[in-house]
């Protein structure tokens, strides 16, 4: 595995060899993997986005994981209640990801004798619960796993897709007086042409009526917006990339 501009990527990478059946790694840190080996940049990013995609969580793969969150010195962040959503922060070594956020569906991942610090629930946060709470997107993303650099990630359309929802949910928080910061907003649009570059117009994606009309409701939101894809390194007209997209997903 190549050095990464991630802190922690090859460690991640070693420990978790062994169990990509049992977490996905979404968000920047996807993006990132999958943008570096086509040889493209992506954005800054520093935390990882897991999620653990089986219903039942395998003894081994559990005591792996809370090894690694020892050893890694982090601090716990977990919200009162069902314990669905864990940060980990400030590690004592740059051989780990300087954060983790981890999603478990079922509530049962946080051992009883580990301590936590309350968690803020921000406006990220609270959007990417919903939508992973969400059986449609929840299905979908159990369906796009493959293994880069040695770590399980979310592929390229299934990427988009998940862009494109955070997108539409943070718009329409927003839009309801939440206190939504407008720049996730925007990095969420940026990304999902970002990521088109990695589109070969032979994908062939399976997903739900609902899934395809929230892409459908999002093209048609930004139809009039002025969006030069240059500062994406792509040299063809907005409405090209939003057709190759649009493709994949048989739209």
């Amino acid at each position: 595995m190549s050095e990464s501009k991630i802190n922690g990527l090859s460690t991640f990478a070693r420990e978790f060899a062994d169990f990509e059946d049992e977490y996905i790694v979404i968000g920047g840190t996807a993006c990132y993997l999958e943008l570096k080996g086509a040889g493209l940049d992506f954005r800054a990013t520093k935390d990882v986005d897991m999620v653990i995609t089986t219903e039942k969580i395998s003894h081994e793969f559990g005591k792996r994981f809370w090894k690694f969150i020892e050893n890694g010195g982090y601090e716990i962040y977990a919200k009162d209640g069902e314990k669905k959503f864990f940060r980990f922060l400030k590690p004592s070594s740059l051989d780990y990801p300087a954060m983790i956020e981890l999603f478990a569906r079922r509530g049962e991942f946080l051992p009883p004798d580990k301590k936590f610090k309350a968690l803020f629930i921000d406006d990220e946060l609270s959007s990417l619960s919903a939508i992973l709470l969400d059986d449609d997107y929840y299905s979908f993303l159990k369906s796009g796993r493959e293994t880069v650099d040695g770590i399980s990630v979310l592929k390229p359309p299934h990427l988009i897709a998940f862009k494109i929802k955070a997108y539409l949910d943070l718009s329409e928080r927003k839009s309801k007086g939440e206190r939504v910061d407008e720049k996730n907003i925007k990095k969420h649009k940026n990304d999902v042409f970002r990521l088109a570059r990695l589109l070969t117009g032979e994908e062939k994606v399976v997903a739900t009526e609902k899934i395809l009309g929230d892409i459908e409701s999002f093209f048609a939101t930004i139809v009039e917006e002025e969006i030069d894809m240059k500062q994406f390194g792509i040299h063809a007209t907005k409405e090209d990339v939003i057709k190759i997209i649009k493709g994949a997903f048989g739209i």
